[in-house]
């Protein structure tokens, strides 16, 4: 949860850069917000603690869940068209 909330300001704020936001991240070089970028290279460090078995079995359970959420996405709107 922690990775996807870093990633989601990173991507948030180079996709749509110019939205004004009640949020700003105290931190930033440019459009990049520094604080989500050490918390995201944190994240990962931390991830070459575990075994490998369990970093694969938790990269797949998320991968189902990215495709599940996909897939579910584009059923629903093609329900609404």
């Amino acid at each position: 949860m922690y990775a996807i909330v870093n990633l989601s300001l990173i991507w948030s704020r180079f996709r749509s850069h110019d939205y004004k936001r009640p949020f700003v991240s105290p931190i930033r070089i440019g459009k990049f917000p520094v604080l989500a970028g050490m918390g995201l290279i944190t994240l990962l460090t931390m991830l070459f603690q575990f075994d490998s078995k369990i970093v694969i079995g938790g990269f797949l359970v998320l991968l189902s869940i990215v495709i599940l959420s996909v897939v579910l996405i584009k059923r629903i709107s093609r329900k609404h068209r």
